[in-house]
């Protein structure tokens, strides 16, 4: 690895920086998401294994002998469905040998990078799990600050003769080096639990010298010392500021639900399902739903509550539901004048009459499936017809998470 290669490896990953940078902002700006800067980070710590591959190296892969620890912290930003960028850090030792040469060494390693990440699982991912695993491939550059702190010579190995004697080399009082380093790498992130996840990483990072084991161009194929670095961690996700969405509850308050419905409109509901809706409907008509309980498992039952508050209005409604692939609604009876047909996982409520009441609530059980876990969605969308056959549209958008499997937890 020559440093002509280095400037034109670092050229192109700054080029590609900028550029993710400059679409991601374009794309924020689009769609009026103020604040994003704050959202999607991760934080990780991770340890692992420092592999070193140079002149003092056997060939292939070193022994586990001549492993070292290593540890880190990693702070990520995702920029984007598919980029993120992110800082590496990583500190430990290095270790290497070559029985041929008759030497061996020891050094010790601080490691700060820049490197931008692409998740490429997403690209075939389904929504449903997009959340659950991610496989990703990174590039960067970095600063190494390195020190050899002892070098050992000894008489070189020829077939099976023992060693008779070495020499070793005290370096630990000479001062820290600092040189460029690029990096490679692939990993693999699965959560564990909600905004937990655990991390397996491997990378390779060249150097710009050849002098981290105190050997200078010997019999390795490269002119730049290497060294991998294969990690497990444990990383974390977040906000950095929260979304100021309020929570979903009961509220017999006209103007709480209206300002419930805008913000899930605004923050949840697809731009397709908006679209169906059309202009927002007069302040005599609103709509808030929830799921009791909002945490269910595989094959569980739960109720849907649709609350509507209709005014004076008097006259028919029709509601339609679209529940999760894998949902469904039994057979059962939500009212006198109320009738259920179910289509799979689609639900139309008729209400051949409305009721006298200003607001009134419907609950319709659903059982869920056999789906992986994560979040999901219930959307609403419903109309009220009154005696002059003036119409009133209404919508609304339930979240909730679904567990893992019963099976899994017992």
């Amino acid at each position: 690895m020559n440093r002509t290669f280095f400037k034109t490896f670092a050229g192109m990953l700054v080029v590609t920086m900028i550029a993710t940078l400059n679409v991601e902002a374009q794309k924020s700006d689009s769609i009026s998401e103020p604040g994003s800067f704050f959202k999607n980070w991760r934080a990780e710590v991770h340890f692992g294994a420092l592999a070193f591959h140079g002149d003092l190296s056997e060939t292939g892969l070193p022994y586990m002998r001549d492993w070292r620890l290593g540890y880190g912290l990693t702070i990520e930003k995702q920029l984007g469905r598919y980029f993120g960028l992110r800082t590496n850090f990583i500190n430990g030792k290095l270790a290497g040998r070559k029985d041929e040469l008759g030497m061996k060494f020891e050094s010790s390693l601080f490691e700060a990078n820049l490197q931008t990440v692409f998740s490429f699982s997403k690209l075939w991912q389904d929504e449903a799990l997009i959340n659950n695993y991610r496989t990703y491939a990174l590039m960067g550059v970095g600063v190494a600050s390195w020190k050899t702190t002892s070098v050992e010579v000894y008489q070189p190995v020829k077939g099976t003769e023992a060693i008779q004697s070495s020499t070793s080399i005290d370096l630990s009082s000479n001062g820290s080096q600092v040189d460029g380093s690029v990096s490679v790498g692939l990993g693999i992130n699965y959560s564990v639990a909600e905004n937990v996840y655990l991390g397996v990483e491997t990378s390779l990072h060249g150097a710009t010298t050849d002098k981290m084991d105190a050997v200078i161009k010997g019999s390795a194929p490269v002119e730049q010392d290497m060294y991998s670095y294969t990690s497990i961690g444990l990383g974390y996700t977040f906000d950095l500021k929260k979304s100021a969405k309020p929570a979903q509850t009961n509220n017999s308050s006209a103007n709480s639900w209206s300002a419930m419905k805008a913000t899930n409109l605004a923050n949840e509901l697809p731009e397709i399902i908006q679209g169906k809706v059309g202009q927002s409907a007069p302040s005599t008509v609103d709509v808030i739903a929830w799921l009791v309980p909002d945490e269910i498992e595989e094959g569980e039952e739960c109720t849907l509550n649709i609350q509507i508050y209709k005014a004076a209005i008097q006259g028919k409604g029709e509601i339609k539901v679209l529940l999760p692939d894998g949902y469904y609604a039994p057979d059962q009876e939500i009212g006198p004048d109320a009738n259920l047909v179910s289509d799979d996982r689609n639900l139309t409520i008729n209400l051949d009459k409305l009721p006298e009441q200003f607001d009134f609530t419907l609950a319709v059980k659903i059982r869920s499936g056999k789906n992986p876990q994560g979040r999901y969605a219930i959307y609403i969308l419903g109309r009220i017809t009154d005696d002059q056959n003036t119409q009133y549209k209404l919508s609304s958008v339930v979240n909730f998470k679904q567990l893992a499997p019963i099976s899994a937890n017992r």
